[in-house]
């Protein structure tokens, strides 16, 4: 993802994956956030660039962030809060 503005954009940041691991999904890989402008998420809250890992519905709402042995989204920088 590059080149974007997001604003009112997420609960926990503007780009994040979200794994079920009971529906086979797998970590992903290679994904960059990079040159982005970004407000607050939802309701005016303020939030993170990026977060990896994720509620899965299949975990009844259980976090699974970091459950994967690697970030899948990688911040190559050159991101502003508006």
């Amino acid at each position: 993802m590059s080149g974007n503005t997001s604003t009112n954009s997420g609960i926990y940041a503007v780009l994040s994956e979200w794994r079920d691991a009971k529906k086979g999904e797998t970590c992903g890989s290679g994904n960059i956030f990079k040159n982005n402008k970004y407000g607050n998420g939802y309701g005016g809250k303020s939030i993170k660039p990026i977060r990896w890992g994720g509620k899965g519905g299949g975990n009844a709402g259980k976090l699974t962030w970091n459950n994967c042995k690697k970030p899948s989204i990688t911040n190559k920088g050159g991101n502003s809060r508006l």
